[in-house]
């Protein structure tokens, strides 16, 4: 537990951003006193958000926005709904909406839950060796 220099609410360590040059590892504000400042600043989290994804993968907002009413916000792999961004207190951290794409070409395949995004990221976008881990769980 920690207070926030701004609010002056005592919080959990897991509600501060991190910073590794503080000696808790940890910022001085909370995540939702940082994000009402950048929000005062004219700084949106929703644009800053699209204009990642748009270096990152190329799409734009729209684009972004087609592929999840295509999915209607569901996984494309396990189905389970999905949410944009983390709301307070990070409860749904583990559904949050990711990008996948393909690491060679950069073409964008869908979006994807964080714990299938990372699944098939650490089968390093193998088929043969999510086909050998699927073999293995159904003879198991």
């Amino acid at each position: 537990m920690k207070p926030c220099k701004q609010c002056g609410v005592e919080k959990p360590l897991a509600e501060f951003p991190k910073a590794a040059t503080c000696r808790d590892g940890t910022r001085h504000t909370c995540k939702m006193c940082e994000w009402e400042r950048a929000k005062s600043r004219g700084r949106c989290p929703k644009k800053a958000r699209d204009a990642q994804r748009k270096h990152r993968y190329g799409i734009d907002g729209a684009e972004f926005l087609t592929l999840w009413e295509r999915q209607k916000g569901l996984c494309k792999i396990c189905e389970v709904a999905m949410i944009e961004h983390v709301g307070r207190g990070g409860q749904e951290r583990a559904r949050v909406v990711c990008v996948d794409h393909c690491h060679t070409s950069g073409h964008v395949r869908g979006l994807l839950c964080h714990r299938c995004n990372a699944a098939i990221g650490l089968f390093d976008d193998n088929v043969e060796r999510l086909q050998s881990a699927r073999e293995y769980l159904k003879n198991v």
